[in-house]
């Protein structure tokens, strides 16, 4: 079984480092810029575990947590 992880950050030398980790370890890594992308890609990847940036332009990581808590 894959171990999914979604990366949610603004700053892509962040998404970059952690995604380059997390694949090494042997995740199966989608990364993404905003929470808006953050949610759609959760609906369609449906991670097992995500990391979400709290201070982002547009919807923060609070406000993004809010959703997916909604979708699942």
């Amino acid at each position: 079984m894959s171990r999914r992880v979604l990366i949610v950050d603004d700053e892509p030398n962040i998404r970059g480092a952690l995604g380059q980790l997390l694949e090494y370890e042997g995740y199966d890594v989608r990364a993404v810029a905003s929470g808006l992308a953050g949610i759609a890609a959760y609906e369609e990847f449906r991670p097992h575990l995500t990391f979400l940036d709290v201070k982002m332009e547009g919807i923060d990581g609070l406000e993004t947590l809010k959703r997916l808590r909604a979708l699942d």
